[in-house]
């Protein structure tokens, strides 16, 4: 099931003709985490000297952007663009802001023009609003390491590139083959996991089932049942009620998630005990799960995960591979990821 994550507004562009000038708003929708969503208030602006509308934003990566920056640039000397507010402090994973652009021109000739926009962050070079090319993708994909490169691949996947796919079958699987650089294989199979279903990946349903039963992992067959849950097939609630008694912790957390992600009205309150766990990210699962029955105090604990400074504040116990990576055993990236994707699945729940 695709989330309701927004995309991007391009262009806005002007036809102007005394006394009312037209402003009609073009955008196009993409979904991809790591790149900051624009949407405009309305496709189409009516102005006759000076009008002002919003542009909405939303973080759709799993960690917050601070400093976040919208441009505008007009082709006409004789438009003027003001942005307010000049910068929107920080927005955490799935949070939305808006900005209020005025538009003003000095006459009403006929005439067309355009404004684009950009935006930017502290941790985003600042970019017109527009869907990144394929070049862009794939030498992102190629520089990044191994946890970039899967967002890279997802959203070329979602263009049907096949070799993207084949690769995000790959990081699923484990497969030794990879090249982490200095990311753990086994952490970025739960990421991609959680990311294909979150995205809407239903042609990978099939694959991810035979990887849980397959995997051995069970930080892999948790997050597998995290993607499924998200995907939202039918065929896979039995699966999520038998791993709802797993004897694992981890795995039954992320059977019941799986479960609330499918309207169970149950399963957030068998996790309000694991608010409490010793296991963090038994924690995480239970506020996921409960922040999507709109629970206050879960939402609190996701945000403050994300929020953490201190990288050693939710280390996660060495998983498999981490004594091969140079600060692989902090583990606090895994956390953050997991609360970021809790809270972007939870944003996009109420368009």
């Amino acid at each position: 099931m695709r989330r309701a994550v927004w995309g991007l507004g391009a262009l806005v562009v002007f036809c102007a003709s005394a006394p009312i000038v037209y402003a009609h708003i073009c955008h196009s929708i993409f979904r991809t985490p790591g790149l900051l969503a624009v949407r405009p208030e309305k496709d189409v602006a009516t102005l006759s000297k000076s009008d002002q509308f919003k542009v909405y934003v939303q973080n759709n990566y799993v960690a917050p952007l601070t400093k976040v920056r919208l441009t505008a640039k007009a082709e006409d000397p004789d438009v003027t663009v003001k942005i307010m507010p000049e910068t929107i402090d920080r927005l955490r994973p799935g949070e939305r802001g808006q900005f209020a652009v005025e538009v003003e021109v000095k006459d009403t000739r006929p005439r067309n023009f355009a404004l684009q926009f950009g935006i930017n962050a502290m941790q985003l070079k600042l970019r017109p609003v527009q869907e990144p090319t394929e070049e862009e993708l794939r030498t992102a994909w190629k520089q990044a390491y191994l946890c970039g490169q899967v967002y890279a691949a997802e959203a070329l996947a979602r263009r049907g590139y096949a070799d993207a796919v084949e690769f995000l079958k790959r990081v699923i699987r484990n497969d030794p083959t990879l090249q982490p650089r200095r990311s753990v294989p086994e952490h970025n199979a739960g990421r991609a996991a959680r990311l294909v279903g979150r995205m809407g990946h239903k042609e990978l349903a099939p694959y991810l089932r035979e990887r849980y039963q397959a995997d051995e992992s069970l930080w892999i067959r948790g997050n597998i049942l995290l993607g499924l849950g998200a995907l939202g097939l039918d065929e896979d609630r039995k699966t999520f009620g038998q791993a709802a008694g797993n004897p694992d912790g981890f795995v039954r957390a992320c059977a019941l998630v799986a479960l609330a992600m499918r309207g169970d009205r149950e399963a957030p309150e068998k996790l309000k005990a694991g608010m409490d766990d010793a296991d963090v990210r038994v924690r995480l699962l239970a506020a996921w799960g409960r922040g999507i029955a709109k629970d206050p105090a879960a939402l609190r604990l996701l945000e403050s995960v994300v929020d953490v400074k201190d990288p050693k504040t939710y280390r996660l116990p060495d998983l498999p591979g981490d004594s091969k990576t140079p600060g692989g055993g902090e583990g606090s990236y895994l956390t953050r990821g997991l609360a970021g994707d809790a809270l972007l699945d939870i944003a996009g729940r109420n368009p």
